[in-house]
């Protein structure tokens, strides 16, 4: 996993790379904070830590997706999925989220969250990505 290209930009699993070409959810909610996820495709992922100086701000991380609220969805040099803010990043502020992209994709849940426990922040971007997630659904009925 911490397999570094010549810009200090570690290289994808090879789960996640097989579970994006996969018919898996690419957005959606998470049973666990931060209840949204949205992935990044693997082809994207150089271009989006580059055009967020990860590897400036929170060297020994990829990022791979965001919570589509202001947090970046990454991996750590073991392989744990952690949430990190965009603004004002820090290795130092990263949140674990999952021990690993199998646990993460376990996480995954089809309809809104609504059993995370409430943090000020927490609470608002629930209520986002339940809202996000009715759209979808009351979409897909039309």
């Amino acid at each position: 996993m911490a397999e570094l290209d010549s810009l200090g930009i570690m290289a994808l699993p090879p789960e996640y790379v097989s579970y994006f070409a996969g018919d898996g959810r690419k957005e959606g909610g998470l049973t666990v904070e931060p209840g949204w996820f949205q992935l990044w495709p693997p082809d994207e992922v150089e271009r989006w830590n580059r055009d967020y100086h990860v590897s400036k701000f929170a060297p020994g991380f990829l990022g791979f997706g965001s919570s589509g609220g202001g947090e970046m969805l990454a991996f750590d040099t073991d392989g744990r999925v952690v949430m990190i803010p965009m603004v004002g990043m820090s290795p130092d502020d990263a949140k674990p989220v999952a021990d690993s992209w199998s646990e993460f994709i376990e996480r995954i849940t089809m309809m809104p969250n609504k059993t995370l426990e409430p943090t000020a922040d927490g609470a608002v971007r629930s209520a986002i990505a339940a809202h996000a997630t009715s759209r979808r659904w009351l979409s897909f009925f039309r």
